[in-house]
């Protein structure tokens, strides 16, 4: 049987990111179901990870003497535990992990037993802290370890893709240890193509190869009763759009529920912030509309055909770009100041189901053509 190891950001993040698990979850699900094959998540931890205490962030920090930060980490300890143990629990129930957790390192020396590593999602591709500074090779397969497999990409991103000169080149030398190449963005498979002279398919993130049923096995049941906005800005905190979205409900009849990760939020409107996996699904599922400033949230939203808005974020030309390929460029709100003219017909779900549809064809057949080297047609 096909033993296939899949590598990104997943489990292992500062910051629980339900986005990085259900790519993982998804991409793994997609797999094993569509062919005869065996999947592992390999367990790799980014070198910003390297000796914190993921369970007790706030003593980490203090070692670091963030003492700021550790202060507010720890007045939003409880539901962050809660949220941390739902995580796990996720984890052991659901995502088969390869058995040792690695580091670039003993990743680079460890005898795997793959035929095929894919390394998927996210924004594996660009050059920052989490990587140490650089980009960091694992996520491109360029380790001694993998020399013998085949080696896919599928739907990594570039963030931005704002490489200086330097960078460009370097990304250039690490590309080439792929056998195959997709990425998210379409800007990301123009650069390839024009910069590194590599074909690039343009493919969808993983969570879209499955179907809104697929996640009901892993969804909890209704949170909210009433009918609710939901509010899920993840990254790059912004009062202003909190504010705007408690005024846009109320003129809308609808209450506030926001997904975060302070639950001092609670000010403002309810807040969830000790959301696992099932909790972050149902929430969005059951949403009359979505404000969010999240990939993830916008992939989301149109799996569940939901209304919903995203607002910009200096790193989210991502996502921009991605409801502009969908026709939905109206969805998409510059500033908050542009969101106080939101009153905009309804998402017609039968015209960009249609543009979604081929999009994940697309993405399937790369995969197919890659893994077991057939076509669908």
């Amino acid at each position: 049987m096909l033993k296939i190891g899949t590598l990104s950001i997943n489990i292992n993040t500062d910051d629980l990111n339900h986005g990085a698990v259900l790519h993982s979850w998804a991409f793994q699900r997609y797999l094993e179901k569509t062919y005869d094959c065996e999947v592992e998540i390999i367990d790799y931890t980014t070198p910003n990870l390297y000796g914190k205490d993921l369970k007790h962030p706030f003593l980490s920090l203090i070692r670091q003497k963030k003492y700021r930060s550790a202060l507010l980490s720890l007045a939003c300890f409880n539901s962050y535990r809660k949220r941390y143990d739902k995580f796990q629990k996720f984890k052991n129930e659901h995502m088969v992990m390869s058995s040792d957790r690695y580091s670039r390192d003993t990743l680079n020396q460890a005898d795997l037993n793959y035929d095929i590593v894919i390394c998927e999602s996210d924004v594996i591709w660009t050059p920052n802290k989490r990587f140490g500074g650089d980009f960091d090779k694992t996520f491109f397969l360029a380790l001694d370890s993998m020399k013998d497999m085949k080696r896919i990409a599928y739907a990594p991103s570039m963030g931005n893709l704002n490489f200086t000169k330097e960078e460009g080149e370097r990304f250039k030398d690490l590309i080439k240890n792929l056998d195959s190449v997709s990425c998210r963005e379409k800007y990301a498979s123009d650069y390839v193509r024009d910069v590194c002279g590599i074909c690039a398919e343009t493919v969808v993130d993983p969570v879209l190869l499955l179907e809104a049923n697929d996640y009901m096995g892993i969804e909890v049941e209704r949170l909210i009763k009433e009918p609710y906005l939901l509010l899920y800005a993840p990254l790059e905190y912004n009062l202003k759009l909190v504010q705007f979205a408690n005024r846009y409900a109320g003129s809308h009849g609808l209450k506030v529920v926001e997904l975060s990760r302070y639950s001092f939020d609670c000010v403002f409107h309810k807040t969830v912030s000790d959301a696992g996996i099932g909790e972050f699904l149902s929430l969005i599922r059951h949403a009359e509309i979505i404000f969010c400033n999240s990939f993830h949230g916008v992939c989301f939203s149109l799996i569940y055909k939901k209304q919903f808005f995203a607002f910009a974020r200096p790193s989210g030309r991502k996502y921009e770009e991605f409801c502009a390929r969908l026709g939905l460029e109206d969805r998409f709100v510059k500033t908050v100041d542009q969101g106080l003219e939101l009153e905009k017909p309804d998402i017609d779900y039968n015209e960009v189901s249609g543009r979604l549809d081929e999009m994940i064809r697309v993405s399937r057949e790369y995969l197919r053509k890659n893994i077991v080297g057939e076509t669908l047609s």
